[in-house]
């Protein structure tokens, strides 16, 4: 197996491999148990090898009562989302809003247990020219609209429920660019009226590009490679020609190729080079979904404490123009519109926006 300069990073692939491959896991001599679990959060792959390292009994008492609660409480939190999803969904098949589920509400099947794959939101892709029975559905159930971009719509409901509501699969400003007629692939689900699943080879195309855009942009997780092993061996029957036409076309064969190197690297034994272990280093130095930029950063890019302050409260003509549709036709409503987006802004996010400030206004 891929060997990197770091004994805990070495630990966990080992644990994942053998989690994933349903394979004995040997611990090694001397891990040091609290660095291991604190790279297993970073990556968030704790309630994947949890179970294994309990079962090796090289974690103290401590420590296991320390993750279990992590774990329980992360199964609790997935009961309450499900439960929301699940009324939000009954409400989309009552007002006939096309929907599917994406990343990792379909990947976490793939896993020997659904617990094991951790998600930060639930993403689900839904017909737009539906948007305004959506946001009405959203707030019936007690959602209020967090954030917009280009590509989503997302929804938050206390503690800790996030909907981010698809419109399409990537923003056009994305380096990834990925055209699939998803919904033409889609198979309707049975016993609903509205709800279907993205094809298994539509899926894992989406998956890769979806690793690729967090690699370009920051870098990516050992999770992203989990989730590509699991797709890659799946029983789905993939149509790998259809497959690889569509990574050509869009750019994105050269980077699947590297990353199942990687794959086969980590979970095969295969041989594997200097490039493919600078990839795993990527992989683990970028977190989760990448290195997020400072402030500092965002404000010096921004052109100043002004110009960035400026466009928090005045975004620009082509993001007000994609996410208020109406002024399409009514440009002149440009200026309220302003007006109402920094209201509901405030109005959701104002201890956020006041803590922002602050920080800002001290740099």
């Amino acid at each position: 197996m891929i060997v990197t300069d770091n004994s805990e990073q070495n630990c966990l692939l080992k644990l994942l491999r053998c989690v994933l491959k349903d394979e004995p896991f040997v611990p090694d001599k001397d891990i040091n148990t609290a660095e291991l679990l604190k790279l297993a959060v970073n990556q968030q792959v704790y309630t994947t090898v949890l179970p294994c390292l309990e079962q090796s009994g090289i974690l103290t008492d401590k420590e296991k009562e320390k993750w279990n609660n992590y774990k329980l409480s992360e199964i609790q939190k997935n009961l309450i989302i499900s439960s929301e999803r699940e009324a939000l969904c009954r409400d989309f098949d009552d007002a006939g809003i096309r929907y599917m589920f994406m990343k990792g509400l379909i990947i976490r099947n793939y896993y020997p247990q659904t617990f094991m794959r951790q998600m930060s939101d639930n993403d689900i892709l839904y017909g737009v020219e539906k948007r305004d029975e959506l946001f009405e559905v959203m707030k019936k159930n007690g959602f209020y609209l967090s954030a917009f971009h280009p590509a989503s719509d997302d929804f938050f409901k206390a503690p800790y429920v996030l909907m981010e509501m698809h419109k399409t699969l990537f923003d056009d400003n994305c380096e990834v660019k990925l055209d699939l007629d998803l919904w033409k692939r889609a198979i309707k689900c049975e016993g609903n009226n509205s709800r279907y699943n993205m094809s298994p080879d539509d899926n894992y195309i989406y998956s890769l590009a979806h690793m690729c855009k967090h690699y370009s942009g920051g870098g990516c997780g050992i999770r992203f490679v989990c989730d590509m092993y699991l797709l890659h061996y799946s029983n789905d029957n993939l149509d790998f020609e259809y497959i690889n036409s569509q990574f050509k076309k869009f750019g994105l064969y050269e980077f699947y190729q590297k990353v199942m190197r990687l794959v086969e690297a980590i979970f095969n034994d295969a041989e594997y080079n200097d490039e493919d272990l600078q990839l795993l280093n990527e992989v683990f130095a970028g977190g989760v979904y990448g290195v997020i930029k400072s402030l500092d950063e965002t404000i010096e890019e921004s052109g100043g404490k002004f110009n960035y302050l400026f466009r928090k409260i005045f975004p620009k003509k082509e993001f007000m123009y994609r996410n208020y549709e109406y002024l399409q036709n009514k440009p002149y409503l440009l200026f309220p519109t302003y007006i109402k987006h920094f209201v509901l802004r405030y109005k959701n996010k104002g201890k956020d926006a006041k803590k922002t400030l602050k920080k800002v206004l001290k740099n």
